[in-house]
């Protein structure tokens, strides 16, 4: 799936928020909380996803049948690609 997004809100070693301009994830009106936690010699990194299924109650069947599982496998893929990229450029025996 490919779209493009803008960040409706940064806020430095906090949180960056985007929204969906363009693809399916625009009209399923796609938002995203990126944020991060420091605990420790730590941090904790969050992800949380909001989005409307379109076509009524079709599209609330197709959420609860498919699209959720596929939004789920997409954004742990994203992650774990994530995690590599800073295991690799942080490497330590503390993983994320």
């Amino acid at each position: 799936m490919e779209w493009d997004g803008r960040i409706i809100e940064w806020v430095e070693n906090d949180r960056i928020v985007w929204e969906a301009t363009s693809g399916q994830p625009k009209k399923m009106q796609m938002k995203a909380l990126n944020w991060v936690k420091k605990e420790e010699d730590n941090t904790r990194y969050g992800l949380e996803v909001e989005y409307r299924p379109p076509y009524s109650i079709l599209g609330k069947i197709l959420d609860a049948i498919m699209l959720r599982r596929a939004i789920r496998r997409s954004i742990n893929n994203s992650l774990e690609k994530l995690k590599a990229v800073v295991e690799l450029e942080y490497p330590s025996e503390n993983t994320i």
